[in-house]
């Protein structure tokens, strides 16, 4: 497994990911990483070991905090935003809206793993989401 597949197709995996792509060296510690991205602490250690065991992540132990780290941020960084990326682009060349299977099958994604996605870019602003239709836009659809 190499680690673009080791974060592939595991939003949680993916969220870690993207949360130490933002920073420099060893920034984040365990506590940290679980308490900004609401998880439990099996959870998140879980998949912290998966990523450090697929050499994505880098850790060292400092008194009783763990830090981490990306090994390699410009590596692993990319395949995360190019996901998003596609999904916006996708959405923009489809103004009629599209709904989350649609989208799913256009980026190459399963739908369980494209909705957290969906949530985020809504949130963000990125693009729209009309709950009566169940479709999303893109952001400069008039009336969206």
């Amino acid at each position: 497994m190499t680690p673009s597949q080791a974060i592939s197709g595991n939003g949680i995996r993916t969220e870690i990911v993207a949360h130490l792509a933002g920073s420099e060296g060893f920034t984040d510690y365990f506590s940290h990483i679980k308490k900004k991205l609401k998880l439990n602490n099996g959870s998140i250690n879980y998949h912290l070991y998966v990523l450090e065991k697929k050499d994505v992540i880098a850790s060292k132990t400092d008194g009783r905090r763990k830090w981490y780290r990306l090994k390699d941020p410009a590596f692993i960084a990319s395949p995360v935003g190019d996901t998003y990326k596609e999904i916006i682009r996708t959405v923009d060349e489809n103004e009629g809206g599209l709904r989350c299977d649609e989208i799913a099958n256009n980026v190459g994604s399963n739908r369980g793993n494209l909705s957290n996605k969906l949530s985020k870019l809504v949130q963000k602003g990125r693009i729209c989401y009309d709950p009566k239709n169940r479709r999303y836009y893109p952001v400069s659809q008039p009336g969206s």
